[in-house]
């Protein structure tokens, strides 16, 4: 199915960009490109923490912790995880912002 292809060829081509290496599962990816964002890393257990907002000074913080970051030249990825304890996890997706609306 010609449809199918040109997915998988998307998906391949953003992967690529990310420098992104699945682990075999096509993930479901979110657009926040036009979300301004900021993160914190944390060497505590809570793990790193990722805010976003629509309005500049309304940055507000991610529910979910993230796995990994990649960072493109104009977008970043994250690999995130809903962690329902220690040794479940129950849905992982990517969200993509755009480096433009990083708050330092």
């Amino acid at each position: 199915m010609k449809l199918l292809k040109k997915y998988y060829k998307t998906i391949k081509e953003i992967y690529d960009y990310f420098d992104y290496a699945s682990n075999g599962s096509t993930l479901r990816i979110e657009d926040f490109t036009e979300f301004y964002w900021q993160y914190s890393q944390n060497e505590s257990k809570s793990g790193t923490k990722l805010y976003y907002s629509s309005k500049k000074e309304d940055v507000k913080e991610f529910s979910d912790f993230f796995v990994s970051m990649h960072k493109g030249e104009e977008y970043t990825m994250f690999h995130m995880i809903n962690k329902q304890d220690e040794y479940e996890y129950c849905e992982e997706w990517l969200v993509v912002f755009d480096n433009e609306l990083l708050r330092h």
